[in-house]
């Protein structure tokens, strides 16, 4: 009886020459699809929403294909003209109620840290806001000089350490206030100077914030952290906060030079608006149909602010944006509706995932793929209270495209049983397993990782027979030697 052959290495370099394979046909099919992708959205526009100074909303229009083809429209459709360096204002971001953290339990490292510097020192120190990831954790800053690279020391609840802090002197801080909208430095107020040396006080009393100035979120305070001081103190305390941001009120011509700086507050049912000092200059209560949304707020100045509701990102997702007028009582004075811009190739979720289907024929491995990933990307929206609401809205968008590359792997599976029963190769349900799990790759791994034989009619049964052998797989009778063409040698002992 002829022993079994062993599986593992023949296994191993069909794996192998699957992997390349997958390799090659994966960049071939997302470059195609890139370049087919580049061509069909040359034409395409995509539209946003931008305020001038004097708080006037345009429409901006560009070309997918010429980012700096750019149109702008009042709300109306009206194209107008505006000068060659136009001044716009900046909105500051202010989330809802907190979300969902990305990831359970913690937060990625990515978005635990924040970097700050302090210029006023010399050499500067690079400060960095650490945070421990957990969603109701704490945080510290840490110093390092900038150019010998040694640490100088710590900023907590009690202010500058030269050693690590102990433990009562580390920041509560949710994680998703250090994920979102819950710190913001000098450097925010700034975006079209740059913050020189001047000095802390001079700027203080001037109503402007220096960049080595950090506000955040702590359980229900605003602290301020002054790195070139090493002090803190807290601003605003006894209030739910929500998110803070840096406001950047409506101006006209050469006003904003001589403005002071301003931060809005979200609380659960109203805006608030601070100085530089701390000192409340403003509130706004939050109109019912914005009491949910995240949206980026614009003071327009006389008690009148403006709202960009933003809707929650998620690929596909069609929901309009709009613009909300409001007064200080909360009083909607206005309300406008822009229409979505359609959605590019890699914004609709069933097209991504053929795509990646075709692109990697595997079910082994596209289908985890497309459901872990996008289901990370559905909760981490927010939009979602938990991971089994978006792990089932991922198999309602993915599911037709799975099924098919479910069904391909099946029907490969089925060609991988008919190869093997004709070479009554052993090991069939494994190599059947492999082709199936890793599709085409896995097919053609297999195909190739051996030099098949050939196969003849037996002449005791008449099937079709490998002649790797000594005996037909079928009848078990030997093949006959073969013929004598009368040029062989006859050896004989002496």
């Amino acid at each position: 009886m002829t022993p079994r052959p062993a599986i593992l290495q023949p296994l191993l370099a069909a794996g192998i020459l699957a992997l390349g394979f997958g390799t090659v046909w994966a960049v071939v099919v997302f470059w195609c699809t890139a370049c087919l992708d580049q061509f069909a959205q040359a034409s395409r526009l995509y539209w946003g929403v931008s305020v001038m100074g004097d708080g006037t909303p345009l429409i901006v229009s560009r070309s997918y294909g010429d980012y700096m083809d750019v149109t702008y429209g009042t709300l109306d459709g009206e194209v107008v003209r505006v000068g060659r360096r136009p001044r716009w204002l900046n909105g500051t971001s202010l989330t809802g109620p907190d979300g969902p953290l990305p990831w359970p339990g913690y937060l990625p490292w990515p978005q635990r840290i924040r970097a700050f510097a302090d210029d006023a020192s010399r050499p500067p120190v690079l400060w960095y806001l650490v945070h421990d990831g957990q969603p109701r954790g704490t945080a510290y800053f840490v110093g390092y000089d900038a150019k010998s690279r040694r640490r100088v020391g710590f900023l907590g609840l009690a202010g500058f350490r030269p050693d690590e802090l102990p433990q009562e002197d580390l920041i509560p801080m949710a994680a998703a206030e250090m994920r979102a909208h819950g710190v913001a430095s000098g450097n925010s107020w700034h975006w079209e100077e740059h913050v020189g040396l001047a000095d802390v006080a001079a700027r203080v009393t001037t109503g402007r914030v220096s960049g080595w100035i950090v506000r955040l979120i702590s359980e229900d305070r605003l602290l301020e952290f002054d790195l070139h001081r090493g002090t803190v103190r807290t601003i605003l305390g006894g209030k739910e906060i929500l998110a803070i941001g840096a406001l950047d009120p409506a101006f006209s011509g050469e006003e904003k030079e001589s403005r002071r700086d301003t931060m809005a507050l979200r609380t659960p049912d109203a805006v608030l608006v601070i100085d530089a000092e701390g000192r409340q200059l403003r509130s706004y209560t939050i109109p019912d149909a914005l009491r949910g949304e995240r949206f980026e707020l614009y003071e327009l100045g006389e008690g009148r602010a403006l709202a960009h509701v933003l809707p929650p990102y998620r690929r596909g997702s069609a929901r309009a944006e709009s613009l909300i007028w409001f007064n200080e009582p909360g009083e909607v004075e206005r309300r406008h509706e822009i229409p979505p811009s359609d959605p590019s190739f890699w914004e609709r979720p069933r097209l991504v995932v053929a795509v990646t289907s075709l692109a990697i024929p595997a079910p082994a491995v596209a289908t985890p793929v497309n459901v872990v990933v996008d289901c990370l990307d559905n909760f981490s929206t927010g939009e979602f209270p938990s991971y089994r609401a978006a792990l089932a809205q991922t198999f309602r968008d993915h599911w037709p495209p799975l099924l098919a590359l479910d069904l391909f792997g099946l029907a490969l599976a089925w060609l991988c049983h008919r190869h093997q029963a004709k070479h009554a190769r052993p090991w069939t349900w494994v190599w059947v397993a492999f082709v199936f799990l890793f599709g085409l790759p896995g097919l053609v791994g297999y195909l190739c990782h051996r030099v098949w034989p050939v196969r003849k009619p037996c002449p005791s049964c008449g099937r079709p027979a490998p002649r790797d052998r000594q005996t037909c797989f079928a009848c078990g009778e030997p093949f006959p030697g073969p013929e004598p063409r009368g040029t062989e040698l006859l050896v004989t002992s002496a």
